[in-house]
């Protein structure tokens, strides 16, 4: 699900506490695209092919390693959370795509029947 309705419904869904995870397999430009929708949310964060969307304001690195090390010794989790936290990026520093983000479109229920009807 990338349309921007499906996003509407997930974030009035979550609390200020949820996230929402996406996570994406295809090109840089749909994942830019699919990431400009997720714009409906507050706030947005990347690590590699995977997004992460929540109706909590931004925080910065410090809080977000805090809430990684909680996560990760309370689950006792096969992998770093910490060291992927690390790893996160604000969207709006990925300026690249940020660069583009106006010829890209928001993907729509409309905008989506439009590509995939048949003709």
């Amino acid at each position: 699900m990338v349309t921007q309705e499906f996003y509407q419904l997930c974030k009035a869904r979550l609390s200020s506490a949820d996230v929402a995870v996406v996570h994406l397999f295809h090109k840089q430009d749909f994942n830019a695209a699919v990431v400009k929708t997720l714009r409906v949310c507050t706030s947005i964060y990347m690590h590699g092919n995977g997004n992460v969307a929540t109706n909590a304001p931004y925080l910065d690195k410090n809080e977000i390693v805090l809430k990684a090390e909680v996560i990760q010794d309370f689950h006792s989790l096969g992998f770093s959370l910490i060291q992927k936290s690390l790893q996160l990026k604000v969207v709006s520093q990925l300026l690249d795509w940020v660069n583009f983000w106006e010829a890209l479109p928001n993907f729509t229920l409309k905008c989506l029947g439009d590509i995939w009807t048949v003709k």
